[in-house]
This record gives C-alpha cells, sequence and structure tokens, in this order.
C-alpha cells in the first residue's frame, strides 16, 4: 500500500502544484494528495439506502457529466481550482 500511495502522490502531486502556480492560485482546500490511511480499512461504497427510507433527498441524484462541470466551475469561479475546462 506505501508503494501504491507514494506513486500515486509522485504523479498527481507535481501536475497540480504546476497548474496552482500557472493560475496563481496561492490557496486551496482541493488536493490530489492521498493518504495511505484513507485507502486502509475504510469501504469506499456507501449503500444510501437506510438515509433514503429515512426521507432524505438528494438535491443531485446522479452524478453526469453537466452536473461534474457544474462543480467544477463553482470552484473555478471561487478561486481555487484552476480554470482548465476544455468544452
Amino acid at each position: 500500500m506505501d508503494t501504491v500511495v507514494k506513486e500515486a502522490n509522485e504523479q498527481h502531486m507535481a501536475p497540480w502544484l504546476g497548474l496552482l502556480k500557472q493560475h496563481a492560485i496561492k490557496n486551496t482546500p482541493l488536493s490530489p494528495f492521498l493518504h495511505k490511511q484513507l485507502l486502509m480499512h475504510n469501504h469506499l461504497f456507501v449503500d444510501g439506502t437506510g438515509i433514503e427510507a429515512a426521507g432524505f433527498k438528494y438535491a443531485v441524484p446522479e452524478m453526469t457529466e453537466e452536473t461534474l462541470r457544474e462543480a467544477v466551475q463553482l470552484l473555478i469561479a471561487q478561486g481555487i481550482f484552476p480554470p482548465v475546462l476544455a468544452g
């Protein structure tokens, strides 16, 4: 697991930091850095039937390209994500 996390971080951190520098983003809560503890002994899937049975309704019931683009546009507008959306 150490090797997987190290390789993933090496592959993603340098380009991310380059984008932040290129677009003069000095402070952002977003990061592709992966902590090993997040992958170990944690379920990566949540079944939402229990919360739905209690009456919870999702504001965005299904992830689509459009909803993802809207979320990224919001982050770009807030100045915490590089403006790199294409099309």
